[in-house]
């Protein structure tokens, strides 16, 4: 086995990590192998969850969970046996979560300096991260309060970002300097408490230790080949609802979810089909790779209209509210599983984006595929379609955070603030 694992990553003895993409709908597992200069995926594993496991995005039944997640795994690992040699089995985990449970806080603070011909120093600037970062925890625990039945519920750090810190107007890039003002701008991703420690417990029954519990939205989103486009909307499709993401400013300015998504498809068309949910499931995937028959394809294409239209209008809605009169990035970026619906990718290419939202000018429209964001090797053949991209994006993530060796003088000081009030 270790030669065949040195021939997959020859430069150093690789660590192995499982990446979990627990869904509504399913649960996609992959097994990654990260060495120092080196990452490959050795094992996938895809499991759709019994009836009652999963319920708008959160875990209803943690047994059932556990063995969608357990089977997933179990696929994943029988496929290492192929790739490497030998069956790998993995002790830390890397998961996620999505849905309407995430809440977004996006904030500025600005703050005169008594002093503003004293140079900054790294204290200084960590107080001053320190005093955002208590605003923006406070914010997240009023939204999460507003909402019905969280009353008293605590909130867990899912994302953090500084997307700027300014001093007299000047971004800032090392500390030592002077001036009269600072303006630091944060987000935070948030999720009840409850529900990340509910996820972590999920691994825990599959005999594995939790590294992170991470977006996978907010993942595609930091995937170098997104980033490399600059500001950026993420539609991430998944089972039962579609994540929102907006990248401004170098970072995750909001993110929001819209209660609809590949499952809401698949249940319409069952229902004007009359057939059962399984087998309106296969017509709407064959009709997505483009082999199904004309005349089926007219008529699934008229079942879908009203529902796609719902949509469409419903990301236009949460846009508006996300935009915050501020112009919106000209590249939309079509992530999940749902993604692969064309009618999907039809409407948000031809929508009137620049005519009723703050475009300057349309957007350029990106179906995501595995391939494009992973900064590793697929060893397995296996991680292909638009159903993968959010845990490509989730190994892509994991690689990056540990070879991850330095970061800016403002992101520094807010790990140093998260790690101080607990948060990291």
């Amino acid at each position: 086995m270790l030669s065949k694992l040195r021939a997959l990553l020859p430069h150093s003895q690789p660590d192995l990590y499982a990446i979990l993409d627990i869904g509504t709908v399913e649960v996609k597992a992959l097994l990654l192998l990260v060495a120092e200069d080196d990452a490959a995926v050795v094992g996938v594993g895809r499991q759709v969850h019994q009836p009652g496991a999963m319920v708008n995005g959160s875990i209803a039944d943690a047994k059932l969970a556990a063995r969608a997640c357990e089977q997933a795994m179990a696929q994943a690992e029988a496929l290492t046996e192929t790739v490497v040699g030998e069956k790998l089995v993995a002790d830390r985990a890397i998961a996620s979560i999505s849905g309407d449970l995430l809440k977004s806080v996006c904030l500025s603070l600005t703050i005169h300096r008594q002093h503003p011909k004293e140079r900054l120093s790294e204290s200084e600037l960590r107080s001053a991260v320190q005093r955002a970062e208590r605003v923006v925890l406070e914010e997240a625990r009023s939204q999460m309060e507003s909402q019905p039945g969280a009353a008293g519920a605590e909130v867990g750090l899912v994302d953090a970002d500084v997307l700027y810190v300014l001093i007299d107007g000047y971004p800032l890039s090392n500390t030592g300097v002077t001036g009269a003002q600072l303006d630091v701008r944060l987000s935070n991703v948030f999720a009840p408490v409850g529900y990340l420690a509910a996820i972590a417990a999920l691994v825990a029954e599959l005999e594995m230790e939790t590294v992170a519990i991470l977006s996978g939205a907010c993942a595609v989103a930091r995937a170098p080949y997104i980033t490399g486009h600059g500001d950026a909307i993420i539609i991430d499709v998944g089972g039962e609802c579609t994540d929102i993401v907006l990248s401004r400013h170098g970072g995750i300015e909001s993110v929001q979810s819209l209660p609809m998504g590949g499952g809401s498809f698949t249940r319409h068309t069952a229902r004007l089909l009359g057939v059962p949910l399984m087998a309106a499931e296969d017509i709407k995937r064959t009709y997505a790779s483009g082999a199904l028959d004309q005349e089926r394809t007219n008529e699934l294409r008229a079942v879908l209209a009203g529902d796609v239209h719902t949509w469409i209008d419903g990301v236009q809605a949460l846009l508006e509210d996300m935009a915050a009169q501020e112009s919106l990035p000209s590249h939309i970026f079509l992530s999940g599983g749902g993604a692969a619906l064309p009618d999907l990718q039809r409407a948000v290419s031809s929508h009137r984006w620049i005519h009723v939202l703050p475009f300057v000018r349309h957007p350029q429209v990106t179906v995501v595929q595995p391939r494009s964001l992973s900064v590793l090797t697929d060893q397995t053949r296996h991680l292909e379609g638009e159903a993968f991209s959010v845990p490509a994006a989730l190994a892509a993530w994991a690689v990056q955070s540990i070879r991850q060796k330095t970061t800016s003088v403002p992101q520094r000081a807010l790990k140093q603030v998260l790690h101080g009030m607990g948060l990291s």
